[in-house]
């Protein structure tokens, strides 16, 4: 066989497996396998007949892709699949284009031929050079992967309650950098057989607009549903529809600050022409999003951002530029940065944004002490020093610190025995978004019994279950009403409590208050854990109480402790997982991006913001992952590896 012969079946099947595995896990799918495998299918078509467009699918699927409420999953989102039969779909059609155009791909890339022919021996040491620090990554990756699931506990892939504090939350983090890698191998794979990126820099581009627009269209009607588009004067930080920011972080301040460069993407300079418009809209309705945050990191990051664009517009683009007077540049520089400040500092002054800049001191002296525990400089060893505790251990290790028992929710036994285990002492809420019922009551039934090691500690333990059915987003509650019974006793114990519709609009509220999601939900305080078996929501009818119908959705949790799941700083916690190995790859992919190996001031660059665009929006990552973890969610950490790629391919 020779290497051509090799490398055509390696592809082949790269390419089946990618394919059998997204049509596998969409057909798997909790909710809707008919709806998911359909979306499969579709973008398997349009990676094998317009292959390049995979640009475009991957970052807006990470956007779009995630229906926790909707599903309960964690550890396999709808984007996976779809992104696994884009990739098949794209590996398939390089046999198909090599069928119809078999001399069509010319063996040296047009860079190469206009710096007058390069050797071979000096091009394959840059390629090297550029994947160099790729491979060191992924193989921290993978070690850390192998210690995290040696470290961790046994439990079920499909069990989204527990599963932070098992194994396969090694799995979950690791996910991001494959999925990342699977991004710069097949536009590594396309620069190589076209040789030219900017059409994938292109498509990107258009995938993070389209997601920009959904994610503006979101944030605005959560603030038009829970307080008003303009009423600021009270504290409420919008989430989206990034539901991993169930138990926190900042991850829709990481794709606000990812996605603004490249709201002016590829302009030239043209006003008033229908995209100057579409970017102009982009790029304010961006910015009301970063305020409705409310995050000061974000706002200071979007600051720095605006102030560049400003001033790179204003020196490279603008047609009014002077050429005869030189030193205008960059006074009309500083000027526009000037004038970005001053918004920004006016956006600075609404009263619960001046209130949070005021009180930053203290939250970074809880976030200070926050990283000394993380850093477990006392049980730290020479193996955990270099190698780090293993990818999705820290759940467990702060749990540990923090004394109290884990994991807090966990299915017993199978799906059909239906038994979920509650501990105490966590601030963590059981919940079930209900998709009827709005003016019924809701029955919350099911049989509780103490966990406990004897009856003698039986006897001494005592628990209460408390149930609340509130108007909620993803991190507020609204119009809430609660009943609680006490768990004591050693036999098991029946409850039905019935939960009255929230109260009718209150002075002051808005009228679209009654479009507000409602959510069930199950919190537990006391000394002792409770197993509650047959587990069940109700609606009732109106007309017949005792008519009872099930909600239909899957059991979720969101935590008002969001310290305890994170590091909260991204070097922190890849220095936690994968050590100082993990550490110095990610380092050196980072500086890579912005000083690609092999490239130099005569090498062509791609025109105006196509260049910045990529390298600005991994720079806003970066800053944010200095106050939030960011890099244990898979979604992001691929697209921080796609704007990796995309930033050491600009030239």
């Amino acid at each position: 066989m020779t290497l051509d012969q090799g490398s055509r079946a390696a592809r082949l099947l790269a390419a089946a497996t990618l394919t059998v595995g997204g049509c596998l896990l969409a057909s798997s799918h909790a909710s809707w396998p008919v709806i998911q495998v359909a979306l499969v299918a579709g973008c398997f078509i349009v990676g094998l007949l317009r292959p390049h467009w995979f640009a475009a699918i991957f970052p807006l699927a990470w956007v779009i892709g995630d229906a926790y409420p909707l599903t309960g999953q964690i550890l396999v989102k709808e984007y996976d699949s779809i992104l696994l039969a884009t990739a098949g779909g794209v590996l398939f059609s390089t046999f198909r284009h090599a069928a119809t155009a078999p001399h069509s791909v010319s063996p040296h890339p047009p860079q190469a031929l206009a710096r007058g022919g390069e050797s071979d021996g000096r091009s394959r040491g840059r390629k090297w050079n550029q994947a160099l620090p790729w491979w060191l990554l992924g193989a921290a990756t993978v070690l850390s992967l192998l210690i995290g699931w040696q470290a961790l506990p046994a439990g079920d892939w499909d069990d989204p309650l527990s599963i932070y504090f098992t194994r396969w939350n090694a799995v979950r983090e690791a996910k991001g950098y494959f999925l990342g890698a699977l991004f710069a191998s097949l536009a590594w794979h396309h620069r190589h057989r076209h040789g030219e990126s900017r059409v994938l820099h292109d498509g990107f581009a258009v995938g993070v607009q389209v997601a920009s627009a959904y994610v503006i269209a979101a944030m605005m009607a959560e603030r038009w549903m829970f307080k008003s588009l303009w009423q600021f004067e009270t504290v409420y930080r919008a989430t989206g529809p990034f539901f991993t920011m169930h138990i926190g972080d900042h991850h829709v301040d990481a794709f606000l600050v990812m996605a603004f460069p490249y709201a002016w993407y590829g302009w030239k300079g043209e006003c008033l022409k229908w995209r100057f418009v579409v970017r102009l809209l982009l790029s304010m309705g961006l910015t009301y999003c970063v305020i409705a945050t409310m995050s000061r990191a974000t706002i200071v990051v979007l600051g720095l951002e605006i102030c560049v664009l400003a001033s790179w517009a204003t020196l490279r683009i603008l047609p009014w530029q002077p050429l005869r007077y030189p030193y205008l540049s960059p006074i009309a520089g500083l000027a526009a940065s000037c004038v970005a400040v001053v918004l920004m500092y006016a956006v600075a002054q609404i009263a619960p944004l001046k209130n949070r800049f005021e009180t930053a001191a203290s939250d970074i002296v809880t976030r200070t002490d926050h990283w000394e525990v993380s850093a477990d400089r006392e049980g730290q060893t020479f193996t955990t020093a270099t190698c780090g505790h293993g990818a999705g251990t820290f759940p467990t290790y702060m749990a540990g610190q923090r004394g109290v028992s884990f994991p807090p929710l966990q299915r017993i036994g199978d799906k059909q025995q239906n038994i979920i285990r509650l501990q105490p002492g966590w601030p963590i809420y059981l919940e079930q978004w209900l998709t009827r019922g709005g003016d019924e009551g809701v029955v919350v039934s099911g049989v509780a019994e103490l966990v406990a090691k004897d009856s003698d500690d039986r006897a001494r333990a005592r628990s209460q279950l408390t149930a609340i059915r509130s108007r909620k987003s993803l991190l507020y509650s609204f119009e809430s009403h609660q009943v609680a019974i006490d768990v004591v006793g050693t036999a098991p114990q029946p409850f039905e409590l019935v939960l009255p519709p929230p109260s009718k609009q209150d002075v002051g509220e808005p009228w679209t208050a009654r479009l507000r999601p409602q959510s069930a939900a199950l919190f537990l305080s006391g000394n002792s854990a409770v197993d509650i078996s047959g587990l069940t929501v109700h609606v009732q009818n109106k007309d017949t109480p005792h008519a009872l119908k099930a909600s239909g959705l899957p059991w979720s949790f969101t935590c008002d402790d969001h310290l305890i799941w994170r590091a909260k700083n991204g070097l922190l916690h890849i220095f936690f997982s994968a050590g100082i190995l993990g550490t110095i790859a990610l380092l050196w992919i980072w500086l890579s991006a912005f000083f690609p190996p092999g490239s130099s001031r005569g090498q062509p660059q791609m025109n105006g913001l196509r260049s910045l665009a990529p390298c600005l929006a991994l720079g806003g990552f970066i800053a944010l992952s200095m106050i939030g973890t960011l890099i244990d969610t898979p979604w992001l950490t691929g697209w921080m590896l796609s704007l990796v790629w995309l930033a050491s391919t600009r030239s």
